[in-house]
């Protein structure tokens, strides 16, 4: 016998929230949300929300001009990501498709796929760090998990993520 979950919804919240901001280049940390949230702060996806939600809890604010600056230009691209000119140049936010498509290369030290939804910013043509956003996990969901295991059962779970991002989210449930 065996319970099949799906991720969202089941076992996470479908709350997603920034987990890391990594530089890799000449930008901080800080100056990447930042770029990240002007480039965002129109587009209604979920991913974009969480992106808002943490500059503005790091005291990034609307407030405090340039801090969202509003692109002079900005397009998205449904599923892949957004390209915007702002006061540092051309910035694209969005997954590794989009900054491929655009010609940016990515170092060897970036592994091929991360534990969670990757948003990559490039300025100007070079790669300047990203973002990983996640699920927040339920609060219940490690417990129920191990008590469907203990009564026999056989638990599995469905997700339209990575096998990295569904691998990390099974090994906290158990």
């Amino acid at each position: 016998k065996a319970v099949i979950m799906d991720k969202t919804g089941t076992i996470t919240t479908g709350d997603f929230k920034v987990q890391k901001v990594v530089s890799l280049g000449t930008y901080s940390e800080s100056d990447l949300l930042r770029i990240c949230a002007a480039c965002e702060q129109t587009s209604t996806h979920p991913i974009a929300h969480s992106i808002l939600s943490a500059a503005l809890a790091s005291n990034i604010s609307a407030d405090t001009a340039p801090s969202f600056e509003s692109p002079h230009s900005m397009k998205e691209f449904a599923g892949h990501g957004i390209i915007a000119e702002l006061s540092v140049g051309t910035v694209l936010c969005g997954n590794r498709n989009l900054l491929k498509e655009y010609g940016i290369r990515f170092s060897s030290s970036i592994p091929d796929s991360l534990s969670g939804t990757e948003v990559f910013v490039a300025v100007n043509g070079n790669l300047e760090g990203y973002l990983l956003i996640s699920d927040t996990l339920k609060t219940d969901a490690s417990s129920a998990v191990h008590l469907l295991n203990t009564q026999g059962l056989h638990t599995a779970m469905l997700t339209g993520d990575s096998e990295e991002s569904a691998r990390a989210v099974a090994g906290q449930v158990g």
